[in-house]
């Protein structure tokens, strides 16, 4: 039974990789774990504690990702669109680097800030 728990751990994290993907879109997913890991593929991230960082880093986008949705749902349609359109951002699974994903996230909690008040 001592392999159970790493074989668990790695479908949790090929699990966690798959909605990471599904949900960012492979551009952005590849620009995030380069940043954390410098890696661009996650079977060459070198150690089980760099990748607890990716993983940790790979939720709290999604966490973040899941913010954006919420600002989004506060205001008209259109106003998101135009956010997207300045940011030059075609849609929310194709957001080309983290860059662009907190330039969104700033974008999004201002306009919410603006509709607030």
């Amino acid at each position: 039974m001592p392999l159970a728990e790493p074989l668990e751990r790695l479908i949790n994290y090929q699990s966690l990789v798959r909605r990471v993907v599904d949900v960012f879109g492979a551009t952005l997913f590849v620009d995030i774990l380069a940043r954390v890991a410098g890696v661009e593929d996650p079977r060459d991230i070198p150690n089980q504690n760099l990748q607890q960082v990716v993983d940790s880093s790979m939720k709290a986008c999604l966490r973040g990702m899941q913010s954006i949705r919420e600002f989004a749902s506060e205001f008209p349609e259109t106003e998101f669109y135009m956010i997207l359109d300045e940011l030059e951002i075609r849609s929310l699974d194709r957001i080309m680097s983290f860059e662009f994903f907190l330039k969104l996230g700033k974008a999004m909690k201002e306009a919410s800030g603006k509709t607030a008040a």
